[in-house]
Formats: C-alpha cells, sequence, structure tokens
C-alpha cells in the first residue's frame, strides 16, 4: 500500500477512496462525514479534506470554537495577526444563527496537473502543525 504515496495521480483519480488510503498509510484515522467529506482525526484536531472536482482543488479545514469571554476586537486582530505570520494557512472569524462563534483555517491544494500524495501530506502535515502551534489565535480558542 505503501505505493500509493508514489508518482502522479491525475485529476480524474481524485477521490474520497484515494484520499483515505493515502491518509491511512500516513497514520492517520479517517472518516467520511454526513456530507461525504472526508475527516483526518489527528490529536484532538478533526480536518476535513474537501475535494472540489470541478476546480480541481483540495482543502483542508478546521474550525475551533472561541471562549465564551472572548472580546470580538481581541478575536479580529488575533485572527489578522495569525493572516499576517502565516501564509500557509488562512484564519476567518465566524458567527453562526445560532450565535455561536469561531474561527476556521482552511487553506488550498490545486491539484489540476495530478496530485503528488507525498507533496500532499507534507501541505496537509505543515496544516496541521500550524493549527496545532502557539499562535495569536490560540489563546481565545475554547
Amino acid at each position: 500500500m505503501a505505493d500509493v504515496l508514489t508518482g502522479a495521480i491525475s485529476a480524474s483519480d481524485v477521490s474520497n477512496a484515494f484520499l483515505q488510503a493515502v491518509f491511512a498509510v500516513a497514520q492517520y484515522r479517517t472518516t467520511i462525514d454526513e456530507d461525504d467529506d472526508v475527516v483526518v482525526h489527528s490529536d484532538g484536531l478533526d480536518v476535513w479534506v474537501l475535494v472540489d472536482q470541478p476546480s480541481n482543488r483540495l482543502r483542508f479545514f478546521a474550525a475551533s470554537a472561541l471562549k465564551e469571554d472572548a472580546a470580538h476586537a481581541d478575536v479580529l486582530q488575533a485572527v489578522n495577526d495569525f493572516n499576517e505570520a502565516y501564509a500557509v494557512v488562512r484564519a476567518y472569524a465566524v458567527r453562526r444563527s445560532s450565535g455561536a462563534r469561531g474561527v476556521f483555517f482552511d487553506a488550498d491544494i490545486n491539484y489540476g496537473g495530478g496530485l503528488i500524495p507525498i507533496n500532499m501530506l507534507t501541505r496537509f502535515r505543515i496544516f496541521e502543525n500550524v493549527v496545532k502551534s502557539e499562535h495569536p489565535v490560540r489563546g481565545l480558542l475554547a
């Protein structure tokens, strides 16, 4: 199964099943959610890997709730500081209609010319490390 990491995979072969196989080789546990998206479970961090086949794009996506007492101005400043510090992951503050607040993190990979699995795993690991690191938003997360 380790051969799943070598070479380039054509854009038409990128699928949730293929992504699960790649993450399995890298010793990550995955599930498929109710929207048929791959969810990678990594030491307390869940990362959705969303496949957008029409645009040949993968999106890594993680969501974190904010502490209830986090001031909106502090959240915006921390998100801006995060985005200034990191070019490989984007953060943004969100507020749901239910009133729940959080911060979303995402990063995209375009695979129009094909996907090299080991490169995708490297980009995933960078995403994972940045989101888990001590960054400007960390102290505001629940």
